[in-house]
């Protein structure tokens, strides 16, 4: 417990603009480890740096990177050699559901601080 605190001390002591490079590097390290495992998804990772964003910086901020982690998803499945076998209208349906996943979770993380604080 004491843990959980600190980390929310350490972390709400930030500026916003550190948030978003911590955001950002994370999201670049999730980006790259998505890259090498090819064909497994790694979405359920995706939600540290939205979270983190949101929770900290604002529901704006949450949007945005579900925005740049549905980006990086399809940027690293694009890099990645196995790409042409998941070129079919079933991969991009599920590439849009977890960006709507990343876009809920956002929002929901976002109205939980603000009950949380009231």
């Amino acid at each position: 417990m004491r843990l959980k605190v600190a980390i929310n001390t350490f972390l709400s002591s930030r500026s916003s603009a550190v948030i978003y490079i911590t955001s950002l590097l994370i999201l670049v390290l999730l980006g790259w480890l998505d890259y090498l495992t090819g064909d497994y998804s790694l979405i359920i990772f995706y939600l540290i740096p939205v979270g983190l964003a949101t929770w900290y910086t604002g529901k704006e901020s949450g949007l945005i990177f579900s925005a740049l982690s549905f980006f990086t998803r399809l940027l690293a499945d694009a890099a990645s050699i196995s790409f042409e076998l998941h070129a079919s209208t079933m991969y991009y349906w599920n590439v849009f559901v977890e960006f709507v996943f990343l876009l809920i979770m956002s929002l929901l993380i976002s109205v939980l601080k603000k009950n949380l604080t009231k």
